[in-house]
């Protein structure tokens, strides 16, 4: 079967590119749908600018994929955040090829999986992991068997809504290597250089490529969606070792992405990567920086060490707030101190450092606000530490609270401003006139931060 796979603009419907890091869902799906027989074909407007308007990018580029290609089946996906995108492909999908099945993936249907798949009506849904699902669905829809084999697959039966059980990929490490070619991506990687994106800064010509350790998290954080997802799971640090030899060969990066949220749960395997990172360089004659997201809990002077001699030069700590008592509420299992000694250690190891504090968690005050702005101004002003709001998406413990609040009285209406917006709510006890009066002036003033005017292009 020949599968079209339509890649979510993440600012849509912003006309401009956006070539931030690039997602790996859909090159996943894309290796595992070419590796069993099918032919895999895309649609990616990130890197141009939209003219005449990011919908119309889109449907044309649709277009022009579907009468060039005629594909049996034509996929699509993304966040919460990306709702006008998803609702937008379907409705081109349905006035260009009427008769050819649509299927949504990622973590809008998985975590809010009722409401998104009446409200959006894809054909086929698939919940959690893509990569079995999709080629199982692929395999039943060429040979008319029956849909209640497919793992983690959503659809209708006799006008109800059916979903099977899902199924999560146990060895990593038999899965292939993303596949990127079906994109735009050798024009993304030299878009690099125009973004903002701290991983940027340390290259003229930044290049910048993901990559994945593990899946899933074993924490269980109020804000966020994966706790009710897999058990976390990880690659061998050899089979990641390949494939940033494989793509380095592919696309000569100079900036490696891993994109795990977590990737310092395992100390000894952060270990393992760090050293192997030295030895692929010098038997690659490879140039390339690294960098990662870590828990404030998670790092040690020694695991520091290595990275930094390994080429690592970004840090991403989820820090949230300075005030204990609020990260106890949002169950991040970390203290204030724990902050403070990361920050510590990692100035310490010369290695450059983001993260965010994000406000509005329900047991916030003006005293905890107070705490995390005062903490921020002793310890952070020299390092990429912002402010935001914190969100409440579908699947976390606080977008279900907000529910049976009332806050949310209307989904569809939340994924138009809240969730496309990636702001947040006022779940605390304060007004809204105190809460925003409070830290609107801080979120202005850092996060929203006057940008430098180039004044020469010399």
């Amino acid at each position: 079967m020949k599968v079209l796979l339509v890649l979510t603009k993440n600012n849509y419907p912003d006309p401009a590119a956006d070539v931030n890091t690039f997602a790996q869902a859909m090159p996943y799906l894309a290796a595992s749908l070419r590796q069993a027989g099918h032919e895999v074909v895309g649609v990616d407007i990130n890197s141009i600018w939209c003219h005449g308007g990011a919908p119309l990018a889109l449907e044309q580029a649709m277009r022009k994929a579907i009468e060039e290609h005629k594909p049996g089946l034509i996929g699509t996906g993304g966040l919460a955040g990306d709702y006008f995108f998803i609702r937008d492909t379907i409705r081109f999908a349905r006035r260009l090829a009427p008769r050819t099945p649509v299927v949504l993936g990622g973590g809008i249907i998985t975590y809010d999986t009722e409401f998104i798949f009446g409200n959006l009506q894809p054909d086929f849904g698939i919940v959690g992991e893509g990569e079995l699902a999709i080629v199982r669905l692929c395999d039943l829809l060429d040979s008319g068997g029956s849909l209640d084999s497919a793992p983690s697959l959503v659809y209708r039966r006799d006008g109800r809504m059916v979903v099977n059980p899902k199924h999560y990929v146990q060895d990593l490490d038999s899965l292939p290597f993303p596949d990127y070619t079906p994109f735009d991506f050798e024009r993304h990687l030299s878009l690099n250089n125009k973004t903002n994106d701290y991983l940027a800064h340390t290259r003229n010509r930044p290049r910048i490529m993901p990559i994945s350790v593990g899946r899933s998290c074993p924490f269980q954080c109020t804000f966020c969606c994966h706790r009710k997802g897999a058990d976390y799971r990880t690659r061998s640090i050899d089979n990641v070792l390949a494939e940033a030899a494989h793509f380095y060969g592919m696309y000569r990066y100079n900036v490696l992405y891993v994109h795990d949220e977590v990737f310092s749960i395992q100390v000894d395997k952060a270990l393992q990567f760090a050293r192997g990172v030295k030895r692929l360089k010098r038997s690659l004659g490879a140039d390339f920086d690294w960098g990662c997201y870590l828990r404030v809990d998670g790092v040690n002077e020694d695991l520091l060490a290595e990275m930094k001699e390994s080429g690592c030069v970004f840090i991403g700590y989820g820090l949230e707030s300075a005030s204990d008592k609020i990260l106890r509420s949002m169950k991040k299992r970390i203290t204030a101190d724990h902050i403070l000694r990361a920050i510590n250690l990692t100035r310490k190891a010369g290695i450059g450092m983001h993260a965010n504090f994000i406000f509005g968690d329900p047991a916030e005050t003006p005293e905890t606000i107070r705490r995390t702005v005062d903490f921020y101004n002793k310890h952070c002003r020299d390092l990429t530490v912002y402010f935001f709001y914190i969100t409440p998406y579908p699947g976390s413990e606080i977008f279900e609270q907000s529910v049976d609040r009332g806050l949310i009285p209307d989904r569809e209406q939340y994924y138009k401003t809240v969730a496309h917006a990636k702001s947040g709510l006022n779940m605390t006890s304060m007004s809204d006139e105190e809460f925003y009066g409070l830290t609107r002036p801080i979120v202005s003033d850092i996060f929203c931060a006057k940008r430098a005017a180039v004044l020469s292009c010399r």
